[in-house]
Protein backbone atom coordinates (compact mmCIF):
# COMPACT_ATOMS: atom_id res chain seq x y z
CA UNK A 1 0.00 0.00 0.00
CA UNK A 2 2.30 2.92 -1.29
CA UNK A 3 -0.16 5.50 -0.96
CA UNK A 4 0.01 5.35 2.65
CA UNK A 5 3.55 5.75 3.23
CA UNK A 6 5.28 9.12 4.09
CA UNK A 7 5.72 11.59 1.17
CA UNK A 8 9.80 11.77 1.90
CA UNK A 9 10.45 8.10 2.16
CA UNK A 10 7.85 8.05 -1.47
CA UNK A 11 10.39 10.85 -2.92
CA UNK A 12 13.57 8.92 -1.78
CA UNK A 13 12.26 5.80 -3.22
CA UNK A 14 10.79 7.49 -6.32
CA UNK A 15 13.86 9.34 -6.75
CA UNK A 16 16.21 6.31 -6.23
CA UNK A 17 14.52 4.11 -8.69
CA UNK A 18 13.36 1.34 -5.64
CA UNK A 19 9.48 1.98 -6.64
CA UNK A 20 8.27 3.94 -10.35
CA UNK A 21 5.79 6.60 -10.43
CA UNK A 22 3.61 4.37 -12.40
CA UNK A 23 3.56 1.57 -9.23
CA UNK A 24 2.63 4.58 -7.36
CA UNK A 25 0.13 5.93 -9.27
CA UNK A 26 -1.54 2.65 -9.47
CA UNK A 27 -1.35 2.21 -5.90
CA UNK A 28 -3.28 5.48 -5.08
CA UNK A 29 -5.73 4.73 -7.37
CA UNK A 30 -6.75 0.85 -6.10
CA UNK A 31 -7.20 2.27 -2.87
CA UNK A 32 -9.53 5.16 -3.71
CA UNK A 33 -11.70 2.25 -5.93
CA UNK A 34 -11.37 0.54 -2.90
CA UNK A 35 -12.18 3.04 0.09
CA UNK A 36 -13.79 6.16 -1.71
CA UNK A 37 -17.30 4.53 -2.17
CA UNK A 38 -17.73 4.83 1.40
CA UNK A 39 -16.12 8.07 2.51
CA UNK A 40 -16.71 10.35 -1.01
CA UNK A 41 -13.58 12.42 -0.90
CA UNK A 42 -12.77 12.26 -4.40
CA UNK A 43 -15.31 13.51 -7.09
CA UNK A 44 -12.93 13.00 -9.87
CA UNK A 45 -9.80 10.96 -11.21
CA UNK A 46 -7.43 12.34 -13.42
CA UNK A 47 -7.77 9.43 -16.25
CA UNK A 48 -4.30 10.44 -17.70
CA UNK A 49 -2.20 9.86 -14.02
CA UNK A 50 -0.63 6.72 -15.39
CA UNK A 51 0.14 8.07 -18.63
CA UNK A 52 1.67 11.27 -16.94
CA UNK A 53 3.63 8.92 -14.47
CA UNK A 54 4.34 6.40 -17.61
CA UNK A 55 6.42 9.64 -19.34
CA UNK A 56 8.25 10.93 -15.95
CA UNK A 57 9.70 7.03 -15.79
CA UNK A 58 10.69 6.69 -19.21
CA UNK A 59 12.40 10.20 -18.79
CA UNK A 60 13.94 9.26 -16.05
CA UNK A 61 15.32 6.03 -17.76
CA UNK A 62 16.63 7.69 -20.35
CA UNK A 63 18.37 10.68 -19.22
CA UNK A 64 18.99 9.53 -15.33
CA UNK A 65 17.80 12.85 -14.64
CA UNK A 66 14.73 13.46 -11.75
CA UNK A 67 11.87 16.52 -13.81
CA UNK A 68 11.83 18.23 -10.61
CA UNK A 69 11.92 17.65 -6.80
CA UNK A 70 8.02 16.03 -6.62
CA UNK A 71 8.92 13.40 -9.44
CA UNK A 72 6.51 11.26 -9.63
CA UNK A 73 4.32 12.24 -6.57
CA UNK A 74 0.36 12.29 -6.73
CA UNK A 75 -1.13 15.00 -5.22
CA UNK A 76 -4.62 15.71 -5.27
CA UNK A 77 -6.31 19.32 -5.50
CA UNK A 78 -9.32 20.78 -3.96
CA UNK A 79 -12.08 21.46 -6.47
CA UNK A 80 -11.55 24.95 -5.55
CA UNK A 81 -8.32 25.29 -7.86
CA UNK A 82 -8.36 25.79 -11.46
CA UNK A 83 -6.83 22.42 -13.07
CA UNK A 84 -6.04 22.48 -17.01
CA UNK A 85 -7.87 19.85 -19.08
CA UNK A 86 -9.89 18.78 -15.41
CA UNK A 87 -13.25 19.60 -14.33
CA UNK A 88 -13.82 22.29 -11.66
CA UNK A 89 -16.70 22.81 -10.47
CA UNK A 90 -16.07 24.20 -7.12
CA UNK A 91 -18.58 21.73 -6.09
CA UNK A 92 -21.38 23.94 -7.81
CA UNK A 93 -23.93 22.98 -9.87
CA UNK A 94 -23.17 26.32 -12.03
CA UNK A 95 -19.87 24.68 -12.41
CA UNK A 96 -20.72 21.12 -12.88
CA UNK A 97 -19.59 21.57 -16.72
CA UNK A 98 -16.84 23.18 -16.28
CA UNK A 99 -13.44 22.72 -17.96
CA UNK A 100 -10.62 25.06 -17.40
CA UNK A 101 -8.11 26.11 -19.93
CA UNK A 102 -5.22 27.07 -17.15
CA UNK A 103 -4.10 25.97 -14.41
CA UNK A 104 -4.23 27.59 -11.06
CA UNK A 105 -0.74 28.94 -10.37
CA UNK A 106 -0.12 26.49 -7.29
CA UNK A 107 -0.92 23.36 -9.80
CA UNK A 108 1.23 24.88 -12.48
CA UNK A 109 4.37 24.90 -9.72
CA UNK A 110 3.57 21.76 -8.59
CA UNK A 111 3.42 19.88 -12.59
CA UNK A 112 6.72 21.77 -13.12
CA UNK A 113 8.46 19.72 -10.14
CA UNK A 114 7.43 16.50 -11.03
CA UNK A 115 3.62 16.04 -9.48
CA UNK A 116 1.57 14.60 -10.82
CA UNK A 117 -2.31 16.08 -10.58
CA UNK A 118 -4.04 12.50 -9.43
CA UNK A 119 -7.53 14.02 -9.02
CA UNK A 120 -10.00 16.80 -7.68
CA UNK A 121 -11.31 16.67 -3.95
CA UNK A 122 -15.04 17.21 -2.82
CA UNK A 123 -15.58 20.19 -0.66
CA UNK A 124 -18.49 22.48 -0.14
CA UNK A 125 -20.28 24.34 -2.70
CA UNK A 126 -18.43 27.57 -3.67
CA UNK A 127 -16.48 26.68 0.23
CA UNK A 128 -19.48 28.03 2.06
CA UNK A 129 -19.38 25.49 5.23
CA UNK A 130 -17.13 23.93 7.60
CA UNK A 131 -18.29 20.40 6.77
CA UNK A 132 -18.25 19.06 3.57
CA UNK A 133 -21.17 18.24 1.85
CA UNK A 134 -22.49 20.02 -1.54
CA UNK A 135 -25.74 18.71 -3.87
CA UNK A 136 -23.69 18.00 -7.10
CA UNK A 137 -21.24 14.97 -5.30
CA UNK A 138 -22.68 14.62 -1.58
CA UNK A 139 -21.35 14.78 1.75
CA UNK A 140 -17.87 13.83 2.42
CA UNK A 141 -17.41 11.52 5.57
CA UNK A 142 -14.55 11.17 7.99
CA UNK A 143 -11.95 8.45 7.77
CA UNK A 144 -11.88 7.73 10.95
CA UNK A 145 -15.74 7.37 12.22
CA UNK A 146 -18.32 7.44 9.27
CA UNK A 147 -20.99 9.04 11.40
CA UNK A 148 -18.49 12.03 11.60
CA UNK A 149 -17.99 15.07 9.49
CA UNK A 150 -14.57 15.28 7.82
CA UNK A 151 -14.71 18.68 8.33
CA UNK A 152 -14.26 21.79 5.27
CA UNK A 153 -14.37 23.60 3.77
CA UNK A 154 -11.00 21.21 2.48
CA UNK A 155 -12.62 18.18 3.96
CA UNK A 156 -12.43 16.25 0.85
CA UNK A 157 -8.24 16.98 0.51
CA UNK A 158 -8.05 15.54 4.60
CA UNK A 159 -9.93 12.93 3.91
CA UNK A 160 -8.15 11.61 0.87
CA UNK A 161 -4.74 11.68 2.84
CA UNK A 162 -6.34 10.63 6.20
CA UNK A 163 -7.48 7.22 4.33
CA UNK A 164 -4.63 6.53 2.55
CA UNK A 165 -5.48 7.43 -1.03
CA UNK A 166 -2.91 9.86 -1.70
CA UNK A 167 0.41 10.89 0.31
CA UNK A 168 -0.28 14.75 -0.25
CA UNK A 169 -3.32 16.95 -1.07
CA UNK A 170 -3.95 20.54 -1.51
CA UNK A 171 -6.61 22.63 0.26
CA UNK A 172 -7.16 25.89 1.14
CA UNK A 173 -8.30 28.50 3.86
CA UNK A 174 -10.10 31.69 4.88
CA UNK A 175 -12.17 30.87 7.60
CA UNK A 176 -10.33 27.37 9.13
CA UNK A 177 -10.87 25.50 5.90
CA UNK A 178 -7.31 23.66 6.31
CA UNK A 179 -7.18 23.59 9.94
CA UNK A 180 -10.44 22.12 11.17
CA UNK A 181 -10.89 19.14 8.46
CA UNK A 182 -7.36 18.61 9.62
CA UNK A 183 -8.39 18.13 13.19
CA UNK A 184 -11.49 16.29 12.62
CA UNK A 185 -9.56 13.68 10.11
CA UNK A 186 -6.15 13.52 12.15
CA UNK A 187 -3.47 14.71 9.67
CA UNK A 188 -1.40 18.09 9.58
CA UNK A 189 -1.84 20.96 7.04
CA UNK A 190 0.12 24.10 7.07
CA UNK A 191 -1.45 27.51 6.57
CA UNK A 192 1.33 29.61 5.19
CA UNK A 193 1.69 33.25 5.89
CA UNK A 194 -1.25 35.35 3.79
CA UNK A 195 0.59 36.37 1.13
CA UNK A 196 3.60 34.16 0.73
CA UNK A 197 1.52 31.63 -1.70
CA UNK A 198 -0.33 33.14 -4.72
CA UNK A 199 -4.26 32.12 -4.95
CA UNK A 200 -4.09 33.31 -8.21
CA UNK A 201 -6.95 30.66 -10.25
CA UNK A 202 -8.68 29.99 -6.67
CA UNK A 203 -12.52 29.79 -7.14
CA UNK A 204 -14.57 31.82 -6.16
CA UNK A 205 -12.88 34.43 -8.28
CA UNK A 206 -10.93 36.78 -6.53
CA UNK A 207 -13.01 40.39 -6.20
CA UNK A 208 -10.87 43.33 -7.97
CA UNK A 209 -10.53 45.05 -4.55
CA UNK A 210 -7.37 43.06 -3.18
CA UNK A 211 -8.57 44.36 0.50
CA UNK A 212 -11.43 41.79 0.18
CA UNK A 213 -9.75 38.50 -0.54
CA UNK A 214 -6.43 39.02 1.28
CA UNK A 215 -7.37 36.19 3.85
CA UNK A 216 -7.37 33.12 1.45
CA UNK A 217 -4.64 31.42 1.49
CA UNK A 218 -3.69 27.69 -0.10
CA UNK A 219 -1.59 25.25 1.50
CA UNK A 220 -0.67 21.41 1.85
CA UNK A 221 -2.12 18.68 4.01
CA UNK A 222 -0.51 15.67 4.85
CA UNK A 223 0.41 12.93 7.36
CA UNK A 224 3.12 14.25 8.68
CA UNK A 225 5.01 17.73 9.00
CA UNK A 226 8.25 17.12 6.55
CA UNK A 227 6.20 15.96 4.37
CA UNK A 228 3.90 18.98 3.82
CA UNK A 229 6.93 21.23 4.10
CA UNK A 230 8.62 19.28 1.31
CA UNK A 231 5.24 20.36 -1.30
CA UNK A 232 5.41 23.92 0.64
CA UNK A 233 8.93 24.58 -0.73
CA UNK A 234 7.55 24.26 -4.48
CA UNK A 235 4.44 26.30 -3.74
CA UNK A 236 6.48 28.90 -2.59
CA UNK A 237 8.52 28.82 -5.37
CA UNK A 238 9.91 32.08 -6.64
CA UNK A 239 10.44 30.45 -10.30
CA UNK A 240 8.02 30.34 -12.78
CA UNK A 241 5.92 33.26 -11.81
CA UNK A 242 3.60 33.69 -14.15
CA UNK A 243 2.98 37.15 -15.84
CA UNK A 244 -0.46 37.50 -14.98
CA UNK A 245 -0.22 36.87 -11.26
CA UNK A 246 -0.51 39.62 -9.03
CA UNK A 247 2.02 39.87 -6.36
CA UNK A 248 -0.08 40.63 -3.12
CA UNK A 249 1.22 44.31 -1.80
CA UNK A 250 2.53 43.04 1.13
CA UNK A 251 5.86 44.28 2.87
CA UNK A 252 7.82 41.12 2.92
CA UNK A 253 9.44 40.25 -0.86
CA UNK A 254 9.27 37.22 -2.96
CA UNK A 255 12.07 34.91 -1.01
CA UNK A 256 12.03 30.91 -1.71
CA UNK A 257 11.21 28.71 1.00
CA UNK A 258 14.29 27.47 2.56
CA UNK A 259 14.26 24.12 5.13
CA UNK A 260 15.52 24.73 8.09
CA UNK A 261 17.11 22.41 10.54
CA UNK A 262 15.36 20.91 13.73
CA UNK A 263 15.83 23.35 16.39
CA UNK A 264 16.83 21.73 19.55
CA UNK A 265 14.38 21.54 21.97
CA UNK A 266 15.72 22.69 25.11
CA UNK A 267 15.85 25.93 23.65
CA UNK A 268 12.45 26.07 22.78
CA UNK A 269 9.90 28.20 24.65
CA UNK A 270 5.90 26.98 23.86
CA UNK A 271 3.31 29.37 24.83
CA UNK A 272 -0.11 27.27 25.18
CA UNK A 273 -3.68 28.09 25.74
CA UNK A 274 -6.03 26.15 27.02
CA UNK A 275 -9.34 28.19 26.59
CA UNK A 276 -9.51 31.63 26.09
CA UNK A 277 -12.80 33.87 27.75
CA UNK A 278 -16.27 33.28 25.78
CA UNK A 279 -14.81 30.61 23.75
CA UNK A 280 -15.99 27.12 25.48
CA UNK A 281 -13.43 24.31 25.14
CA UNK A 282 -14.25 20.80 25.35
CA UNK A 283 -13.01 18.99 28.39
CA UNK A 284 -11.07 16.43 25.87
CA UNK A 285 -9.06 18.99 23.36
CA UNK A 286 -8.25 21.29 26.75
CA UNK A 287 -7.22 17.74 28.81
CA UNK A 288 -5.24 16.67 25.84
CA UNK A 289 -3.36 19.74 25.26
CA UNK A 290 -2.46 19.91 28.86
CA UNK A 291 -1.27 16.32 28.80
CA UNK A 292 1.07 16.92 25.76
CA UNK A 293 2.32 20.46 27.71
CA UNK A 294 3.60 18.74 30.53
CA UNK A 295 4.66 15.90 27.94
CA UNK A 296 6.67 18.56 26.63
CA UNK A 297 7.53 19.56 29.80
CA UNK A 298 9.29 16.07 30.91
CA UNK A 299 11.41 16.24 27.95
CA UNK A 300 12.99 19.57 29.17
CA UNK A 301 10.84 21.82 26.14
CA UNK A 302 10.40 25.10 27.97
CA UNK A 303 6.34 25.32 27.89
CA UNK A 304 4.11 27.48 29.96
CA UNK A 305 0.70 28.62 29.49
CA UNK A 306 0.10 32.07 27.76
CA UNK A 307 -1.54 34.38 25.69
CA UNK A 308 -1.75 37.89 24.77
CA UNK A 309 -3.41 39.79 27.12
CA UNK A 310 -4.26 43.12 24.74
CA UNK A 311 -6.37 41.69 21.41
CA UNK A 312 -9.28 43.07 20.24
CA UNK A 313 -12.29 42.28 20.98
CA UNK A 314 -14.20 39.19 19.77
CA UNK A 315 -16.75 41.93 18.14
CA UNK A 316 -14.01 44.02 16.57
CA UNK A 317 -12.70 40.71 15.34
CA UNK A 318 -15.97 40.06 13.67
CA UNK A 319 -16.64 43.12 12.32
CA UNK A 320 -13.08 43.21 10.77
CA UNK A 321 -12.89 39.54 9.09
CA UNK A 322 -16.85 40.82 7.44
CA UNK A 323 -14.42 43.19 5.68
CA UNK A 324 -11.55 41.64 5.08
CA UNK A 325 -12.62 37.85 4.46
CA UNK A 326 -14.62 37.61 0.80
CA UNK A 327 -18.16 39.17 0.15
CA UNK A 328 -19.75 35.70 -0.35
CA UNK A 329 -19.21 34.67 3.21
CA UNK A 330 -21.53 37.28 4.50
CA UNK A 331 -23.90 34.18 5.13
CA UNK A 332 -21.71 33.48 8.06
CA UNK A 333 -21.82 36.65 9.82
CA UNK A 334 -25.47 37.24 9.23
CA UNK A 335 -26.01 33.96 11.40
CA UNK A 336 -23.81 34.46 14.54
CA UNK A 337 -25.28 37.73 15.10
CA UNK A 338 -23.07 40.71 13.50
CA UNK A 339 -24.52 43.42 11.54
CA UNK A 340 -23.96 43.55 7.74
CA UNK A 341 -21.45 45.25 6.66
CA UNK A 342 -22.00 49.03 5.15
CA UNK A 343 -21.44 49.03 1.64
CA UNK A 344 -21.04 51.32 -1.46
CA UNK A 345 -21.70 50.19 -5.07
CA UNK A 346 -17.96 49.64 -5.28
CA UNK A 347 -17.95 47.54 -2.06
CA UNK A 348 -16.89 47.75 1.52
CA UNK A 349 -16.96 51.69 2.56
CA UNK A 350 -13.61 53.09 2.65
CA UNK A 351 -14.36 53.96 6.64
CA UNK A 352 -15.35 50.56 7.29
CA UNK A 353 -12.12 49.44 5.71
CA UNK A 354 -10.20 51.74 7.28
CA UNK A 355 -11.62 50.62 10.72
CA UNK A 356 -11.25 46.71 9.94
CA UNK A 357 -7.38 47.63 8.78
CA UNK A 358 -7.30 49.49 11.92
CA UNK A 359 -8.12 46.49 14.05
CA UNK A 360 -6.30 43.82 11.77
CA UNK A 361 -2.97 46.50 12.53
CA UNK A 362 -3.73 45.95 16.30
CA UNK A 363 -4.21 42.49 16.28
CA UNK A 364 -0.94 41.62 14.38
CA UNK A 365 1.00 43.86 16.38
CA UNK A 366 -0.39 41.90 19.75
CA UNK A 367 0.16 38.63 18.09
CA UNK A 368 3.92 39.96 17.11
CA UNK A 369 4.86 41.05 20.37
CA UNK A 370 3.76 38.00 22.28
CA UNK A 371 5.51 36.11 19.92
CA UNK A 372 8.59 37.25 20.50
CA UNK A 373 8.80 35.69 23.43
CA UNK A 374 8.03 32.36 22.28
CA UNK A 375 8.97 30.17 19.40
CA UNK A 376 4.97 29.26 19.01
CA UNK A 377 1.64 29.65 20.60
CA UNK A 378 -0.10 25.86 20.73
CA UNK A 379 -4.07 26.28 21.31
CA UNK A 380 -7.07 24.41 19.68
CA UNK A 381 -8.65 24.65 16.52
CA UNK A 382 -12.24 24.36 17.44
CA UNK A 383 -14.33 24.54 20.33
CA UNK A 384 -15.38 20.94 19.98
CA UNK A 385 -13.82 17.67 18.28
CA UNK A 386 -15.18 16.33 15.31
CA UNK A 387 -19.08 16.37 15.53
CA UNK A 388 -21.64 13.77 13.65
CA UNK A 389 -23.16 15.36 10.51
CA UNK A 390 -24.72 17.93 10.95
CA UNK A 391 -26.92 19.62 7.83
CA UNK A 392 -29.40 21.82 9.20
CA UNK A 393 -26.40 23.75 11.57
CA UNK A 394 -28.43 23.25 14.75
CA UNK A 395 -26.68 23.74 18.24
CA UNK A 396 -23.05 21.20 19.11
CA UNK A 397 -22.64 20.27 22.18
CA UNK A 398 -19.75 21.17 23.83
CA UNK A 399 -18.29 19.17 27.39
CA UNK A 400 -17.41 21.44 29.50
CA UNK A 401 -16.41 18.42 31.78
CA UNK A 402 -17.79 14.93 31.92
CA UNK A 403 -20.76 16.19 34.11
CA UNK A 404 -21.97 19.69 32.01
CA UNK A 405 -22.42 20.44 28.40
CA UNK A 406 -22.90 23.51 26.95
CA UNK A 407 -24.54 23.99 23.57
CA UNK A 408 -23.00 26.31 21.22
CA UNK A 409 -23.67 28.37 18.13
CA UNK A 410 -22.88 25.87 15.07
CA UNK A 411 -20.50 28.93 13.76
CA UNK A 412 -18.52 29.67 17.24
CA UNK A 413 -18.05 26.12 17.91
CA UNK A 414 -15.86 25.66 14.50
CA UNK A 415 -14.03 28.65 13.99
CA UNK A 416 -13.83 30.86 17.48
CA UNK A 417 -10.26 30.24 17.93
CA UNK A 418 -9.80 30.73 13.98
CA UNK A 419 -10.69 33.66 13.04
CA UNK A 420 -7.74 36.09 14.90
CA UNK A 421 -5.32 34.25 12.68
CA UNK A 422 -7.15 34.51 9.38
CA UNK A 423 -7.07 38.54 10.00
CA UNK A 424 -3.64 38.53 11.14
CA UNK A 425 -2.26 36.43 8.30
CA UNK A 426 -0.28 34.77 10.81
CA UNK A 427 1.02 30.96 9.73
CA UNK A 428 -0.47 28.00 11.21
CA UNK A 429 0.78 24.01 11.73
CA UNK A 430 -2.39 21.98 12.30
CA UNK A 431 -1.15 18.77 14.72
CA UNK A 432 -3.55 15.56 15.32
CA UNK A 433 -2.99 13.99 18.48
CA UNK A 434 -2.77 10.77 18.42
CA UNK A 435 -5.28 7.47 18.96
CA UNK A 436 -7.55 7.32 20.66
CA UNK A 437 -8.10 11.10 20.35
CA UNK A 438 -8.02 10.37 16.06
CA UNK A 439 -11.69 9.12 16.45
CA UNK A 440 -12.67 11.70 18.33
CA UNK A 441 -11.42 14.42 15.86
CA UNK A 442 -8.60 16.61 17.80
CA UNK A 443 -6.13 18.77 16.78
CA UNK A 444 -3.77 21.73 17.68
CA UNK A 445 -3.03 24.99 15.61
CA UNK A 446 0.80 25.94 15.88
CA UNK A 447 1.50 29.80 15.33
CA UNK A 448 4.39 31.58 14.69
CA UNK A 449 5.19 34.91 13.65
CA UNK A 450 4.60 36.20 10.20
CA UNK A 451 6.81 35.74 7.16
CA UNK A 452 8.55 32.90 9.36
CA UNK A 453 6.99 29.67 8.07
CA UNK A 454 10.70 28.08 7.36
CA UNK A 455 11.02 28.65 11.59
CA UNK A 456 7.55 27.64 12.32
CA UNK A 457 7.24 24.50 10.77
CA UNK A 458 11.28 23.59 12.12
CA UNK A 459 9.85 23.73 16.01
CA UNK A 460 6.67 21.98 14.56
CA UNK A 461 8.84 19.18 13.55
CA UNK A 462 9.86 18.54 17.14
CA UNK A 463 6.41 18.70 18.80
CA UNK A 464 4.97 16.04 15.66
CA UNK A 465 8.36 13.69 16.83
CA UNK A 466 6.91 14.04 20.48
CA UNK A 467 3.30 13.31 19.51
CA UNK A 468 3.72 10.32 16.46
CA UNK A 469 7.18 9.47 17.60
CA UNK A 470 8.19 10.15 13.73
CA UNK A 471 5.64 7.94 12.58
CA UNK A 472 3.08 9.57 10.35
CA UNK A 473 -0.38 9.35 11.19
CA UNK A 474 -2.04 6.24 10.68
CA UNK A 475 -5.06 5.95 7.94
CA UNK A 476 -9.01 5.85 9.12
CA UNK A 477 -11.02 3.61 7.48
CA UNK A 478 -8.31 2.12 4.84
CA UNK A 479 -6.75 0.00 7.03
CA UNK A 480 -10.14 -1.97 7.85
CA UNK A 481 -10.70 -2.52 4.43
Amino acid sequence: KLSMLQTTHLLDSLHSKKISAVDLVRSCIATINRVNPQVNAVVLVNDQAEHQASLLDDVFACTGKIVGPLHGLPVMIKDSLLTKDLRTTCCDESLKDYIPSMDCHVVSLLKKAGAIIIGKTNMPGLGLEVQCRNTLFGVTCNPHNLLLTSGGSSGGSAASVASGMVPIAIGSDLLGSLRIPAAFCGIVSIKPTQGRVSNHGHIPPQSPNPIVTSELVIGPMASDVEGAERVLQIMCSTNHVEAEVTVNDYEYPLIDYRILPVPPSDRLRIAFTFSMHNKPVDYRISGALEKFMNQLKSKGINCERAQPTDLPSDHDLMESHKILAAEYMESVFTEIGSQSAEKDDQGPSSTKVAAAKTVQAKLRRSIEKFLTKYDAWVLPVTCVPAISHNPDRIPVPCQISPNETQYLKYWKAHIAYLTMFSISGNPVVTLPFPTPEYTQGIGMQVVGRRWMDEALVAVSKVLFAQLHHHQPCPPGLVSKL
